[in-house]
């Protein structure tokens, strides 16, 4: 598999997220929209990662430009509960 392929960065930096290794799911993620600016799974796996570590700062600005690639359709990423209701 190649290691610059969007969707194999995107899952693996899910994987890393679940089992708690949130730096290595940051850098996938990174990897992945640097890739595919457009690729909104991707920006949501960055904000979760970002999330995370206590970036709330640049958890919101992942998450802003995933909704930005989607058309502003908040049901295509999954928001941490605490976002949910942040303008």
């Amino acid at each position: 598999m190649s290691p610059d392929n969007k969707i194999y960065l995107s899952n693996r930096a899910a994987a890393y997220s679940q089992a708690g290794q949130h730096t290595l799911a940051a850098a996938d993620a990174l990897k992945a929209v640097e890739l595919d600016p457009g690729y909104a799974k991707a920006w949501s796996r960055l904000g979760h990662a970002r999330y995370a570590l206590g970036d709330a700062k640049g958890s919101m600005e992942a998450y802003q430009r995933g909704l930005q690639c989607e058309g502003g359709q908040t049901d295509v990423l999954s928001l941490p509960p605490s976002f949910q209701d942040c303008n």
